[in-house]
């Protein structure tokens, strides 16, 4: 049996598993949403379920960049959240359909 880690969000400072979480690593400076766990250096997690209302609760309380140990500047909430959006399967930004792409209509029966 292996052991499952667990770790505190950063929004709502609940301990979950940490399967259960999004990681977030600063990158090159910026503060980036670390899907697959491989970026290397300190992370502060998110409840995955509830990452968009624990990401506002971690800017209302510092809480990424006191557990990144970054300055404020560092932590670009709208980059976080727009992975997260994009994460979730909702698109962050939609192409638009083309005439070429479009779907011709089927023909009558």
């Amino acid at each position: 049996m292996s052991h499952i880690p667990v770790r505190t969000c950063a929004g709502c400072r609940s301990r979950r598993d940490r399967p259960d979480l999004l990681r977030v690593a600063v990158v090159d400076g910026v503060a980036t949403l670390d899907l697959r766990g491989i970026f290397g250096g300190r992370g502060a997690y998110l409840c995955a379920a509830t990452a968009e209302s624990c990401l506002e609760k971690a800017a209302r309380n510092r809480g990424l960049a006191r557990t990144l140990r970054a300055s404020h500047g560092v932590i670009d909430n709208s980059g976080i959240r727009a992975s997260i959006v994009g994460r979730l399967g909702n698109p962050v930004i939609t192409p638009p359909i083309t005439p070429a792409e479009e779907t011709p209509p089927s023909p009558p029966r």
